[in-house]
């Protein structure tokens, strides 16, 4: 069996992040970049899915090419994985899902054998887009399922997966060749060890220019923002004093004052 872990990378949740004097975008220096959270389970799992039941040929990883992408890959082959693809250009930094499909899928799609079993995260947390496993589903013509937080089987060609859906949780059995988009509860990541990152370094990391790639279909963006702001600075915190009887009565004055309609 051969994985493919799309691997994507994101600010770090703590970053203070700055929009550009135009108002057309995040910049994009002066913080850290990390692996997106739900793409860590997706490694994560490769892994575990070769540590316990074997029969895995190759792991790779792919991902975008710039400064915080290459970091992050190489994060994923300290992880376990064997090799990482990454593609460069602006056009993989695109915030159309679509764009970035595309870019993928043709990437995926130059490998000389096909692989087995595409894994990707639910959603990506820098735009909170979910498209990417589905539209590689799409594209490849494979079975796809999404949101997965736990396995009950795996028998070598067939898993039995569990995902939450709304008022419960389904279970679904799904047969390889196939794409599964990883959710939180699946697997624990693990912490990459520096003797595992200094190996990684010597891991091939191939490197695609987006230009190899990409059709006028490909570069064409559907989806674009118009115009970012920052949010407005966070009043100032308020503290009562006194007793706990005069500061539940000027928390009920408070909540009263922002909507009167609906306290008394």
């Amino acid at each position: 069996m051969r994985i493919l872990v799309v691997v994507r990378h994101v600010p770090d949740s703590s970053a203070t992040l700055r929009v550009s004097a135009n108002g057309s975008a995040v910049e994009r220096t002066g913080f850290k970049w990390v692996m997106n959270p739900f793409d860590e389970y997706a490694v994560e799992w490769a892994v575990q899915l070769r540590e316990k039941f074997g029969g895995v040929e190759e792991i790779a990883v792919l991902g975008a090419g710039d400064s915080g992408g290459v970091e992050v890959l190489r994060t994923a082959l300290a992880m376990g994985a064997d090799r990482g693809i990454a593609i460069t250009g602006e056009s993989i930094l695109s915030p159309d899902a679509l764009v970035q499909t595309r870019l993928f899928a043709s990437a995926i799609q130059r490998e000389p054998k096909e692989f087995d079993l595409i894994l990707s995260g639910k959603t990506s947390i820098d735009w909170d887009s979910t498209d990417l496993g589905p539209a590689l589903a799409e594209v490849f013509q494979r079975p796809h399922v999404s949101a997965v937080n736990s396995m009950e089987s795996f028998d070598g060609r067939r898993f039995t997966l569990h995902r939450n859906i709304e008022g419960g949780e389904e279970i679904v059995r799904c047969a390889l060749p196939c794409v599964i988009t990883c959710d939180k509860g699946l697997v624990i990541p693990r912490y990459p060890t520096l003797p595992n990152l200094v190996k990684a370094r010597k891991k091939p990391l191939d490197m695609i220019h987006s230009e190899e790639l990409s059709t006028s279909e490909q570069m064409t963006q559907r989806i674009a923002p118009e115009r970012l702001v920052s949010p407005p600075p966070r009043p100032p915190c308020q503290f009562l004093e006194g007793t706990p009887q005069d500061m539940a009565r000027e928390v009920a004055r408070i909540l009263h004052d922002l909507n009167p309609s609906r306290i008394d």
